[in-house]
């Protein structure tokens, strides 16, 4: 079996967010994070994370559908707006509860995302309930752009986690071709950043779709090195595939983030070119996967604490410090919407545990602020102030719940 990139011994759970930081800090990896759970001896904090697990067992049942064949699918949202998950969305949700998904349902959903790769190596960003792939985010008949920069990554580390958690090799080596296609795909710069050209604009990361970042692009670089490391070990386990390439595309991408970080802020841009701007779930992205110098990872953090209230309502997270909204979109939404200003839980998976390395109080205090306004209100994809949509979103419960799990995630 594919030994989990981020192992660190048998460590299941821990005591509170001090022995998460403790632990974090010892490693001196972010990942260490993905074998942690965050427990602590607060009654109430039990109280609400045993109703969290509760939940997310209910939205497997609820959210999932079967196709013909008899495979497994999943839904994004209790509604049904967005058709089947996308690729992001298992990608996802398999990495933050993945204790959750059998073997079984993720090897047939990995093979029906698989089935949809273009002729020149594109992943989809979904495929809907008929079978039909589609490349870019946007309506099925009106998409924002040829395809999206997002996909390869994802689901190439989905696979990486599935072979790793089920033992089955013969599955990697049959699909590291295509997985490598849809690597190859991808626009790099010579620097090892995705890069987005701002004369043909692709979209970029699928959780700001509608944003039209262009130039070196921050967080879709950090998936591209994670998918790297991934597929580099699973590479050298199944003696499938050219380790030494997923090596060196990972040390370019950790070699030249930096050109994406600002050190007057502490934080790094979301792109070099349109929409410039202070990305908070990147400079999270960042810092949880190791990506930052010592210097850059104290002033990010400093940037972090610092700016707290101007990113952060009931414990969900927006994009950009507020009042900002994006400077260029493929298509409009006014301010505090959606992803232009909306909050969001979607990162708590990981901006949580980087929170704890410099104010674990304060990272408490945004776990346990999100699972209020969950019993509250609901789950939703997003919200801001008194608006919410689309209940028992997915992805929304999975972050969540992957902070509260005590078996570690691969």
């Amino acid at each position: 079996m594919i030994q989990n990139i981020y192992s660190y011994g048998s460590l299941k759970t821990l005591s509170g967010l001090v022995a998460v930081l403790a632990f974090s800090c010892s490693v001196g990896i972010a990942q260490a994070n993905e074998s942690s759970a965050y427990i602590t001896s607060d009654p109430s904090f039990e109280e609400d994370a045993a109703w969290m697990r509760r939940r997310m067992v209910e939205l497997m049942k609820s959210n999932r559908g079967e196709l013909p064949d008899g495979r497994t699918v999943f839904y994004a949202d209790a509604l049904k707006h967005y058709n089947l998950i996308f690729t992001r969305g298992f990608g996802y949700l398999y990495e933050f509860s993945g204790d959750l998904v059998s073997d079984s349902d993720a090897k047939g959903f990995l093979e029906y995302l698989l089935a949809g790769q273009r002729e020149d190596g594109c992943i989809p960003d979904r495929v809907d309930s008929e079978g039909e792939a589609i490349y870019s985010p946007g309506g099925k008949n009106n998409q924002l752009a040829d395809h999206a920069l997002d996909n390869a990554a994802f689901l190439a580390s989905a696979v990486c986690r599935y072979v790793s958690n089920s033992g089955d090799l013969a599955f990697f080596r049959q699909h590291e071709p295509a997985l490598r296609r849809g690597m190859d795909f991808i626009n790099r710069a010579p620097n090892g950043l995705v890069y987005n050209d701002p004369e043909n604009p692709q979209c970029v990361y699928g959780f700001t779709d509608i944003v039209k970042k262009t130039g070196f692009l921050l967080f879709t670089s950090v998936l591209y090195y994670d998918a790297c490391l991934r597929m580099e070990v699973a590479c050298r386990e199944s003696r499938a595939g050219d380790t030494t390439e997923y090596a060196r595309r990972a040390q370019l991408i950790k070699d030249n983030l930096g050109v994406l970080w600002d050190r007057h802020s502490g934080a790094f841009y979301a792109a070099s070119g349109l929409c410039k701007q202070y990305d908070v779930w990147g400079t999270a992205f960042a810092l949880y996967h190791g990506l930052a110098t010592p210097e850059q990872e104290t002033r990010a953090l400093d940037f972090l604490v610092n700016n707290y209230d101007r990113f952060v309502q009931k414990g969900q997270i927006r994009h950009i410090l507020e009042p900002e909204t994006w400077q260029a979109t493929f298509a409009y939404r006014p301010a505090g919407v959606y992803q232009n200003g909306a909050y969001w839980a979607t990162p708590l998976g990981w901006f949580v545990p980087v929170l704890a390395r410099r104010d674990p109080a304060l990272a408490q205090e945004t776990l346990q602020a999100c699972l209020r306004d969950y019993r509250e209100r609901g789950i939703h994809e997003w919200v801001n102030g008194g608006v919410k949509r689309l209940p028992d979103y997915f992805v929304s419960a999975a972050s969540v719940y992957s902070l509260l799990r005590s078996e570690s995630i691969r």
